[in-house]
């Protein structure tokens, strides 16, 4: 029986004037040391309100972000970050590196790897002051192939035993942004679950949905 362990998560935050006070996401990742090794064992998700007592809506804020919560392979995605200009002119804000990340563990092999994926996505927008615009994150491909996942012992009911297959698995959706001088680059880090359609616990979910006459 696996130990309880309670983890402790320090939020700090070297942005400039703007980028605090709003929700942010975070990603625990768990590994196992075998032999030296760190071996992947699982990851969490979540987000983090943080209020500040400070006004900080000065420069370009980030106001909401929109990401799907799950892809599945083969499929694309796009991404919407709301941003307000708060300052007295005209600025531009683009992304600067996007990139895919996350760590799947294959179970019959006993051993985890590490997947990166970076989009040659530049794109960019114009903010008149005291307006919002959207800027829009895409194309977000996902490469179909299944060995990006985790690979799992796990039960089918349909035969009534346990087998192996490609199981959901957490990735990290990495956006760093060139902000308005004098602000720093941000980084937005936004958890999103990966899946395979074919797999036996999809096609369970699959079975679940109303059928449309």
């Amino acid at each position: 029986m696996g130990k309880a362990i309670n983890v402790r998560i320090i939020w700090k935050c070297s942005c400039c004037t703007g980028l605090l006070r709003w929700e942010h996401s975070y990603t625990v990742n768990i590994y196992r040391l075998v032999n030296e090794r760190e071996l992947f064992e699982d990851s969490r998700g979540g987000s983090i309100n943080v209020n500040s007592t400070t006004d900080l809506h000065t420069g370009v804020e980030i106001t909401k972000t929109e990401c799907p919560e799950r892809i599945g392979l083969g499929g694309t995605a796009t991404c919407k970050i709301y941003l307000k200009n708060n300052l007295a002119e005209r600025v531009n804000v683009n992304t600067k590196i996007v990139l895919l990340y996350g760590h799947p563990y294959n179970e019959y092999l006993k051993q985890s790897k590490t997947i990166k994926i970076e989009y040659p996505i530049q794109n960019s927008i114009n903010i008149d002051p005291n307006q919002t615009e959207v800027l829009l994150v895409a194309p977000i491909r996902i490469p179909e192939n299944k060995s990006i996942l985790d690979y799992r012992y796990i039960y089918d009911p349909a035969i009534g035993d346990w087998g192996f297959d490609w199981t959901e698995t957490n990735y990290t959706l990495e956006i760093q942004l060139d902000m308005p001088y004098p602000q720093n680059d941000t980084t937005l880090s936004i958890p999103i679950k990966l899946y395979y359609f074919g797999s036996q616990l999809m096609q369970e979910e699959s079975r679940k949905l109303p059928v449309l006459l």
